[in-house]
């Protein structure tokens, strides 16, 4: 028996000679004497896919790219994985989806992708920006973000900011008289000759009269609901809105009221300056002669000056 024939093989008796039967993998040389290995390697650069294509005696194997493995069996090429079905937990957060070779990550907003590329993680905008939620607090939650507003601010309908609320739109910001509504706030006033009470709400009559005893110069002052009148003395009269008492100058109302002598005015009165020889009776307002004195005086409301 001859050992060398039909290596890898069988060797199958002929009449006067002999034939090989190779195994798989395997081929007959030129000599048709022995089996030699197959390089499906050469023959087929591609037979592997995405991987690389490693001879073995009467076989080959495939080295696979990373995101794809060799198939069962008689499968040897380099077949996709997919990521998504065998790894659950992938992309947790968002969506998996499996491409050649890989998969990816969809995020849903207010999320981003994780350093590795497996997951998808919240975003915090609350640190991402000083300039969310102005007048109030940005809070974070997760995919979004909602303010949480100061004291006079509201939300608007999606959360994301603060505006101003309008106390005075809500019964007058429970102001008495007047509302006026500032940024974040509000301020209630009253109508002249009234003061906002210790509460800020209510308004309360200033008596002018016992604030400014000497409001009324010349004259009484009267305490009225929001305001004050001037009852005036003898020699002043009131102003058109009856606030003021102003002084009657009787000289020039009524030139020729010292007659012989000279009128002076003076505050709520006058003085007549009597000619020599006249002077001011009891009694009268003007400068009358007297015989044998001659002097003049001044009105009642003076002491008299005699020459």
């Amino acid at each position: 028996m001859i050992n060398t024939l039909c290596s890898n093989g069988r060797c199958r008796n002929t009449i006067g000679s002999f034939r090989c039967r190779c195994d798989n993998g395997y081929a007959l040389d030129s000599d048709e004497r022995n089996c030699t290995d197959i390089d499906e390697c050469r023959i087929s650069p591609d037979l592997c896919g995405q991987g690389r294509c490693i001879n073995t005696p009467g076989d080959f194997e495939c080295e696979c790219f990373e995101g794809y493995e060799s198939g069962f069996m008689m499968m040897k090429n380099c077949m996709d994985i997919d990521e998504c079905e065998r790894n659950p937990l992938l992309c947790r957060g968002g969506d998996c989806v499996n491409t050649e070779g890989s998969f990816e990550c969809v995020c849903p907003q207010g999320h981003e992708i994780a350093t590795d590329g497996s997951a998808c993680l919240d975003i915090n905008e609350c640190e991402l920006s000083d300039r969310l939620c102005r007048n109030g607090q940005c809070v974070n939650q997760i995919g979004r973000y909602q303010c949480a507003c100061d004291t006079g601010y509201k939300s608007t309908e999606n959360r994301l900011d603060c505006i101003d609320i309008d106390e005075c739109t809500i019964e007058n910001g429970g102001c008495e008289t007047f509302c006026t509504n500032s940024e974040g706030s509000y301020e209630c006033s009253c109508h002249s000759g009234y003061a906002l009470m210790p509460d800020l709400r209510s308004c309360t009559d200033i008596d002018e009269c016992e604030e400014s005893p000497d409001i009324c110069d010349g004259g009484q002052c009267t305490n009225t609901p929001g305001t004050y009148q001037c009852l005036c003395f003898d020699g002043f009269m009131s102003s058109e809105d009856m606030k003021t008492c102003l002084d009657v100058d009787e000289c020039e109302l009524n030139p020729n009221i010292c007659l012989s002598g000279n009128c002076e005015n003076t505050k709520g009165s006058f003085i007549c300056h009597c000619d020599l020889g006249y002077s001011v009776r009891k009694g009268t307002t003007g400068c009358t002669g007297e015989q044998n004195k001659p002097h003049y005086e001044r009105s009642v409301d003076s002491d008299s000056i005699e020459g």
